[in-house]
């Protein structure tokens, strides 16, 4: 009879979206145009569409995966503002791009930095959160692939 197993556990926790050092631009943020921004969430997805080329020379017959197309885009939720300092339906009907910036968490080797340079608002939908005033805004990344979204995980 062998001796059950005894389990080790990773230390790691996942960051939480905070400001956990008190000063905007800290260690956890939301910006829109370098502005701070009060959101609930903050989604997004690269929409890659890839191929596996046949390959005869390969050991299962095809190649690597290869990025044929992408379509990054995402949603944020702000909570509104006045005019003077976020006008989001303005951004939305003149086509103007905002920068999206998010970062979360403290560790090294647990941080996480998003930058989308260029994020075209493709709508915005009044919505509530308990009481307080938002909007859904979807957004296309617009740009080149290069500068299309900056992930970094530091």
């Amino acid at each position: 009879d062998a001796a059950n197993p005894v389990p080790t556990y990773d230390t790691a926790t996942k960051p939480i979206w905070r400001n956990s050092n008190g000063i905007v631009g800290g260690n956890g943020a939301f910006t829109i145009n370098a502005a701070a921004a009060a959101i609930k969430s903050f989604t997004f997805g690269t929409g890659n569409s890839d191929v596996n080329p046949d390959d005869p020379n390969q050991t299962d017959a095809f190649g690597p995966a290869i990025i044929t197309s992408r379509d990054f885009a995402g949603s944020i939720n702000p909570y509104e503002t006045a005019v003077a300092t976020r006008d989001i339906m303005s951004a939305f009907k003149s086509m103007t791009s905002a920068v999206l910036h998010a970062r979360l968490g403290t560790a090294a080797g647990n941080r996480i930095g998003v930058t989308i340079p260029a994020a075209q608002y493709s709508g915005a939908d009044p919505s509530d959160n308990n009481g307080l005033n938002t909007l859904t805004v979807p957004f296309d990344a617009v740009g080149t692939d290069a500068s299309v979204a900056q992930i970094c995980v530091f």
